[in-house]
């Protein structure tokens, strides 16, 4: 304890001396990390942003088939996207809702019969839109006939002087071919066509969408004594039988 030495007003000549005890001292308090730590709020987590809500397949269908025929490589883009997307896409049920929007299917692009060294004809396929690259068909197959989404291609065999017919018949959509049984000729045709068709007949097809479809291919065979020959090939599933 302190004491302060404190004067007094006297008389005159005289002076005394008192002695006032302080206020005691109060101790200084230093700050206590863990105490402050244990009173000061938890700063705030930041919450993950939520996610996207899919669009469900309903709405993807109404916009994937409102895409412009002339440029089906949208769809094929679209099909990219994502496995949900590619199985939209590629359903046989958005193919006829396109088509029946639209009321004509998209075109990808055309064959056309070129010769190669040796003068056979190989058919190619020339993409309208960019997104295919040109290639050939098949191995000197040539393009005989192409109709209801369908293409009957010819292959040439190796030997010129034989009489095989082998026909197959190609869906450019599902890169499908079929190969038809092979046609034994008695002689080498002077001339011949063939035509690939739907079969789907009694409005059991209204030709919008003939890949499930079966099909049928017609074969005229002349000959130098002025014999023809007819045959016709109907598919079924899942084979073809003459």
């Amino acid at each position: 304890m302190q004491r302060v030495v404190a004067a007094s007003p006297d008389p005159p000549g005289r002076t005394t001396l008192e002695e006032k005890p302080l206020s005691p001292r109060k101790p200084i308090r230093r700050p206590n990390p863990r105490a402050a730590a244990r009173r000061s709020p938890a700063p705030r987590t930041m919450e993950p942003p939520r996610p996207v809500p899919e669009l469900m397949d309903e709405v993807v269908d109404e916009i994937l088939v409102r895409c412009p025929p002339h440029d089906p490589a949208r769809l094929l883009r679209a099909a990219l996207v994502c496995r949900r997307w590619r199985r939209i896409v590629s359903d046989p049920g958005f193919r006829r809702r396109f088509i029946e929007r639209h009321r004509a299917p998209p075109m990808l692009g055309f064959l056309c019969n070129i010769p190669d060294d040796d003068l056979y004809l190989t058919a190619r396929f020339v993409p309208t839109p960019d997104f295919r690259p040109r290639r050939a068909v098949g191995d000197r197959g040539r393009a005989v006939d192409a109709r209801h989404g369908r293409v009957l291609l010819h292959s040439v065999p190796l030997d010129k002087m034989s009489f095989r017919f082998d026909l197959v018949v190609w869906d450019p959509i599902t890169d499908e071919q079929r190969a038809l049984p092979r046609l034994s000729l008695h002689a080498s045709p002077w001339t011949w066509n063939a035509a690939v068709l739907c079969a789907g007949v009694g409005g059991s097809c209204d030709h919008l969408d003939c890949h499930c479809a079966p099909f049928l291919v017609l074969l005229v065979a002349v000959f130098n004594d002025r014999i023809v020959s007819v045959t016709l090939l109907v598919s079924k599933v899942p084979r073809i039988t003459p």
